[in-house]
C-alpha cells in the first residue's frame, strides 16, 4: 500500500475510522438509482439523471422532502416514506449479488488486527444497513453501526458523523471517515474531520474538499495501517 494518507495524518494519529457503505463498503449505489427511478415512475414523475445525482449521499427521507416541493407532489412525506422503505426492503433482500468492494476486507482485516475502532456511517436506513452488511459479511468488522435513523438531519448535516464520534468515543479531530459522495465529504468536512474521497465505484460529484481520494483500496496507506 502506499503513503497516500502521509500527508494528512503526519502531524497527529488518527484514532478511529469511519465508513460510508453505499459506494465505499459495497457497490450499492447502483441497485439505489434502479429502485428510485422504478418509485419514481410509479409515481409518474420526470426526474433526470442530473437531479437524480444530486440525492447521492442523501437520506430517502430527504430526497422525498425536495421531490414534493420541486414536484408538487400531492402525496405526504410519510406515505412516501413508507412505500420507499417497503419497496427497500424486498429489493434488497430479494439481492443476491451484493459483493464487498475490491480491496476492502484486505483493509477491514488489517484495521481490526491493529485494535483500530471501526464504525459505519450511513444515509440508508438501518435494516437496509444490515441486510447488505450481513449478505457481504462485512457486519463482524464494525464496532457501531449508524444509520440517519439515529440523527434528525442527514448528509450533508454533519450531524450522523458527530453522533458516531460520541459512540467511538473520540473527537472529531482524531477521527478519519471515508466517503464516495460530495454530500457525504460536506458532512465529514463540517464535522471536523479528516475525509478521504473514494472514487473507485464510479466517483463523486466534486470531492475538492476531501483531504486526499483513492481509487482503490489498495492505496489506504501504510500510515494507518503500518
Amino acid at each position: 500500500m502506499s503513503n497516500i494518507l502521509d500527508s494528512v495524518m503526519n502531524d497527529k494519529r488518527i484514532k478511529a475510522i469511519i465508513f460510508d457503505m453505499d459506494g465505499v463498503l459495497v457497490d450499492s449505489e447502483p441497485h439505489h438509482t434502479t429502485l428510485e427511478r422504478r418509485l419514481f415512475n410509479k409515481a409518474g414523475l420526470n426526474v433526470s439523471e442530473a437531479e437524480h445525482l444530486q440525492f447521492k449521499g442523501k437520506t430517502s427521507d430527504l430526497m422525498w422532502r425536495e421531490l414534493i416541493e420541486k414536484k408538487g407532489l400531492k402525496i405526504s412525506l410519510d406515505e412516501l416514506n413508507e412505500i420507499y422503505k417497503k419497496a427497500a426492503d424486498s429489493y434488497f433482500s430479494e439481492l443476491d449479488n451484493l459483493f464487498p468492494t475490491e480491496g476492502v476486507v484486505d483493509v477491514l482485516e488489517t484495521i481490526r488486527q491493529k485494535r483500530i475502532p471501526l464504525a459505519v456511517a450511513s444515509s440508508s436506513t438501518k435494516n437496509i444497513i444490515d441486510i447488505i452488511l450481513q449478505k457481504t459479511g462485512l457486519k463482524k468488522y464494525f464496532d457501531f453501526i449508524v444509520s440517519s435513523e439515529n440523527v434528525d438531519a442527514g448528509k450533508p448535516s454533519p450531524d450522523i458523523f458527530l453522533y458516531t464520534a460520541k459512540l467511538l468515543g473520540e473527537n472529531c479531530e482524531a477521527c478519519l471517515v471515508i466517503e464516495d459522495s460530495e454530500n457525504g465529504i460536506k458532512a465529514a468536512k463540517a464535522a471536523g474531520m479528516t475525509c478521504i474521497a473514494y472514487t473507485g465505484t464510479g466517483g463523486v460529484q466534486e470531492s475538492k474538499i476531501a483531504d486526499k481520494t483513492i481509487r482503490h483500496f489498495n492505496e489506504f496507506g501504510a500510515v494507518v495501517l503500518q
